[in-house]
């Protein structure tokens, strides 16, 4: 059985991973940030505690979960990023197949004044 000091830091952070859970299903990246902080501290509290076995198990499938949803979060951000990339790539030239079949990139003219009309 574990002492009081370490139930309690255990019990804090499953509250703190629930925490993170939900704002991660809530797409709360500012949240899932503010939380970082004090999970990284209670990690290092529970490191120098006396911990038995079994302990922890039920943290492993909570970090599992979160680790699982902040891939998915990165990845999302990732897909984005790449997404905004391509429509500037579309927006700033235009790309199409020369008759010898290669690809060419054709530059997009910008209009840089602005005609007033009365």
């Amino acid at each position: 059985m574990s002492s009081a000091p370490t139930t309690d830091l255990i019990d804090e952070l499953t509250d703190l991973l629930e925490a993170e859970q939900r704002a991660l299903l809530d797409g709360d990246l500012t949240g899932v940030t503010a939380l970082a902080e004090r999970k990284a501290a209670l990690i290092a509290a529970l490191d120098k505690a006396p911990i038995q076995p079994g302990d922890l198990h039920g943290l492993r499938a909570a970090l599992d979960l979160n680790q699982t949803l902040l891939r998915g979060a990165s990845d999302g951000i990732k897909a984005v990023a790449e997404r905004l990339r391509a429509l500037k790539r579309t927006r700033d030239t235009l790309e199409t197949y020369g008759r010898d079949g290669k690809r060419e990139t054709i530059p997009a003219h910008k209009t840089k004044t602005v005609e007033k009309r009365a």
